[in-house]
This record gives C-alpha cells, structure tokens and sequence, in this order.
C-alpha cells in the first residue's frame, strides 16, 4: 500500500474484520507498516 494511507486503512479494517480480533500476524504486520508511514521522519 505505499503511499496509499487510506487503502492500507481500509485493508487494516477488513483484516480485523476477518481475524475476528487484531492479534493476527497479517494485522499486525500492516498495522505496524502503517504505524512506520505516519511516524515523523528523523
């Protein structure tokens, strides 16, 4: 989803969605790329 924020968002919902919980390995995985995206350079 690079560069596509609101794409990797919906996906991150639908995952939920079909983990039935956020403690997935593929939740995880796109949560924390989508938590490195917002996170301010350095």
């Amino acid at each position: 989803m690079d560069g596509q924020p609101a794409e990797a968002r919906r996906h991150l919902a639908q995952l939920e969605r079909l983990c039935g919980n956020r403690t997935c390995e593929d939740y995880g995985d796109l949560a924390g790329a989508i938590d490195r995206y917002r996170a301010p350079s350095r």
